[in-house]
């Protein structure tokens, strides 16, 4: 996933945008709650890496692959027969994602594409809580 303009520094804006609308349009059968929790989870390991440093929190955002892994193997359980390719998709944004951090600044940028990715998902998904 290419995170930044040319000049490697400035943010992508159709990462943020289009991008984001795009795939969210794509996993509109994943579950509210699920979707809430992966992003709950981005949310918070960014909000550790501002107040511990990425040396202390790096381990933890290799392991967040496994658990995203866990969380959507639990969803493609329950989920109807055409609910599951949407969480094979799922599982590839969020592996793609994941795979592009190198630091802590693309973790940064990481995180604003799950928020915007989770924004068009809840403002389109059919789903409610």
């Amino acid at each position: 996933m290419q995170l930044y303009k040319e000049d490697k520094i400035t943010v992508r804006p159709d990462l943020i945008g289009k991008e984001a609308e795009e795939n969210a349009k794509k996993i509109l059968k994943v579950s509210p709650t699920q979707m809430r929790r992966i992003f709950n989870q981005f949310k918070a390991l960014n909000n550790r890496i501002e107040k511990e440093g990425w040396g202390r929190i790096e381990p933890l955002v290799k392991l967040q692959k496994a658990q995203l892994e866990y969380t959507i193997r639990r969803g493609q359980k329950s989920a109807q027969k055409d609910e599951k390719i949407e969480w094979d998709i799922l599982k590839n944004i969020l592996k793609e994602a994941l795979d592009s951090v190198q630091n802590d600044k693309d973790y940064r940028v990481i995180t604003l594409y799950i928020e915007a990715l989770y924004a068009y998902y809840y403002a389109n998904t059919t789903k409610r809580v």
